[in-house]
């Protein structure tokens, strides 16, 4: 929720890696193999729009999360 209107989603998952090497949010590597694909997608569905919102209400407002992904108008409800 700090960092969304300051940094690029990019660069938020980059920071990441830095202090978690070899975590889920590695995107790049491959794990088809080890069956966790599905689990990798909704991780990234997750993380992602949880990025857009925190863009949109710095420190949880004006809308909370729940109210925020019942709005029509939210990214995941456009799919």
């Amino acid at each position: 929720l700090k960092n969304a209107h300051q940094m690029s989603f990019h660069d938020l998952i980059e920071r990441q890696l830095a202090f978690n090497p070899g975590r889920a949010l590695d995107f790049n590597k491959d794990v088809t193999h080890e069956g966790r694909a599905n689990l990798r997608n909704d991780r990234l569905e997750f993380i992602s729009l949880f990025y857009e919102y925190a863009k949109q209400n710095p420190k949880g407002a004006p809308h909370s999360w729940s109210e925020w992904l019942a709005d029509p108008t939210t990214p995941s409800q456009q799919r």
